[in-house]
């Protein structure tokens, strides 16, 4: 457990002077990386991803292997084939048009 901390602090220390090291990011980053990926549709595309995190990016791609992010859809899949997929709409917009 003690290993953990000290290297915690250490990677904190290096954020608060401003280095930077190559391949680590926070969970956060991490999660911006890989949703960044998946809108990329080229390897020119994944490759300027990897560069705007500091990253290799064959290391990217062994990460999407083995780690997902999350995405969250707008439209809910229609279990009915013949209707139409729904969108999700936020209540604020329903409060807007008067509807909620």
């Amino acid at each position: 457990m003690l290993g953990i901390l000290q290297e915690r602090q250490r990677v904190d220390d290096a954020v608060a002077a401003g280095i930077s090291t190559p391949n680590q990011l926070s969970a956060r980053s991490l999660s911006n990386l890989l949703d960044d990926r998946k809108g990329a549709k080229t390897k020119e595309e994944v490759d300027e991803v990897a560069r705007e995190y500091g990253m290799d990016p064959k290391l990217i791609e062994e990460l999407a292997r083995h780690v997902n992010s999350p995405s969250i859809s707008r439209v809910l899949p229609s279990q009915d084939p013949d209707e139409d997929d729904r969108r999700l709409v936020s209540p604020n917009l329903l409060l807007s048009y008067g509807l909620y």
